[in-house]
């Protein structure tokens, strides 16, 4: 590519009189060191030296015809240095190495004018015409949209990542560049390629979407020609995405779940076996053994009823539900996170209670019972379950225990305790848990509104008792924490 120059250099110098000859000796070292724009103006003058020389030796037609071997070197300089930088940016625009051309060659003409030089003049007219003709074909190549994507819809659960492979395909009649990059926070991807025309490329989306809904993904696009000349900004909208909210998820997985026969989720129910604790009644189902047919209760309800047995490693659960969220993005969270607690639950065979509650009053509290049942309560008590905006200010679990020993510090756990006490949570909590014996697990599916207080002082003093006490709020934060400090690294 630099040979070109040179030697055309080298051949007029020597047919120039000295003091030219000297300026185009001198001009030679840097067309072997320079790139990009610096070397494109470095060319334009090292034309002007040339066809000076040319005319000088054998005329004005001379000069032209010195010209051209530069403008092949110019065009595969300007190859070679592409693309450039590729930011997104506002309508159709003239990169750095265009500029610079159109710069140096305007700077050259003007010279030659001044100085009356036809054959420098001859040679920035030879050379604004290749770079007329160069940005035309560069128009012709980024018409339209020049890297297309096929578009394609997908399915999500809220708040989960998922990766998604798009096909970026070139539609331009030669090689082009682009930068590709989602335009949304919840879509990663930030790509660079070069496309032969017809060419396919593979690009991966990651996909985090928070909110239930239909959303469109948009990819800013920066493309440019070839020789890196201009820059085509675009926006493109691939992909639909149905974010499925996550409890409709939950519960589509608790609906198949209940489908199926009790016998084949290797349910305790039908064989009693030793070590095994009487701990509820429930409905006659096929397969269930005459022995363990719950007479009393049988004669009561007037219908055939059976008794449910614990034992092995199957732990009493608490599920406290707040169906008052402040949001339906929170409301979604709640319902989630205490379908797929009663989901493990009945999984592991462990009786369980509900313990719902709003802001003002106890929406529910079972005593232990099949897992099975409580599922199914569960799934109609969270679809019940709407936003309710509280005015009241949203604050951090108390942290009275970093306190030092002091009055003011008892003043205030004395007043908190009074507070939480006559607090729905407390009383629904008091109706189940603390009627359940340890060891027995206790979940509180909450966002920590208006619960803030009890639920803290409940998992207190839950803990100390020998639950187990699973917070949904605090489990999200600790995931969230873990996945940034990775994100870091």
């Amino acid at each position: 590519m630099k040979a070109y120059p040179p030697l055309a250099l080298a051949a007029t110098a020597a047919l120039s009189p000295p003091p030219l000859a000297a300026a185009e000796i001198a001009i030679i070292p840097a067309l072997y060191k320079l790139k990009g724009a610096k070397l494109a103006a470095a060319l334009v003058a090292a034309a002007a030296a040339i066809a000076q020389g040319a005319a000088q030796a054998a005329g004005l037609p001379a000069a032209i015809a010195a010209s051209l071997p530069v403008a092949l070197a110019l065009d595969q300089a300007l190859k070679e240095a592409a693309p450039p930088k590729l930011a997104h940016t506002k309508g159709l625009k003239p990169a750095k190495s265009l500029k610079t051309l159109i710069a140096a060659i305007a700077s050259s003409a003007a010279v030659a004018a001044a100085l009356r030089q036809p054959a420098i003049l001859a040679s920035s007219l030879t050379l604004a015409a290749y770079t007329t003709a160069a940005t035309a074909k560069a128009l012709a190549d980024l018409k339209g949209a020049p890297i297309a994507i096929e578009a394609q819809d997908t399915r999500l659960i809220a708040g989960a990542t998922a990766r998604v492979e798009v096909k970026a395909k070139s539609k331009a009649p030669r090689k082009v560049y682009a930068h590709i990059k989602a335009g949304q926070k919840w879509a990663k991807l930030e790509a660079s390629l070069e496309a032969e025309p017809g060419e396919e490329k593979t690009l991966k989306l990651t996909l985090t979407p928070k909110l239930a809904g239909s959303h469109t993904v948009e990819l800013q696009v920066t493309a440019s020609d070839e020789r890196g000349l201009l820059l085509k900004p675009y926006t493109l909208t691939p992909l639909e995405v149905a974010v499925i909210p996550k409890a409709k998820y939950a519960r589509w997985l608790a609906l198949k779940y209940l489908e199926k026969p009790a016998s084949q989720h290797g349910a305790k129910h039908p064989k009693r076996r030793g070590g095994e604790e009487y701990y509820s009644s429930r409905p006659y189902q096929p397969g269930d053994r005459l022995k363990d047919i719950d007479w009393k209760h049988t004669l009561k309800l007037r219908k055939l009823t059976v008794k449910e047995y614990t034992g092995g490693g199957a732990q009493p659960v608490v599920i406290a539900v707040n169906t008052a969220p402040r949001s339906k993005h929170e409301a979604d969270e709640i319902a989630h996170k205490a379908l797929t607690a009663a989901l493990t639950a009945a999984a592991e065979e462990s009786p369980t209670s509900i313990a719902a509650y709003s802001s003002q009053s106890i929406a529910k509290a079972t005593p232990p019972q099949n897992p099975r049942l409580t599922l199914k309560e569960l799934v109609k008590l969270t679809q019940a379950i709407k936003p309710s905006p509280s005015p009241e200010n949203i604050v951090e679990p108390p942290k009275t225990g970093e306190l030092p020993e002091t009055p003011l510090k008892a003043a205030e756990e004395k007043f908190l305790k009074q507070t939480a006490a006559q607090h729905p949570l407390t009383k629904a909590l008091q109706k189940t848990a603390w009627k359940t014996p340890p060891p027995a697990t206790v979940v509180i599916a909450s966002d920590s509104s208006h619960d803030t207080e009890a639920a803290w002082l409940q998992a207190k003093s839950l803990t100390k008792k020998g639950y187990t006490v699973v917070h949904t709020k605090e489990e999200s934060q600790k995931t969230a924490a873990t996945h940034r400090q990775h994100t870091h690294k």
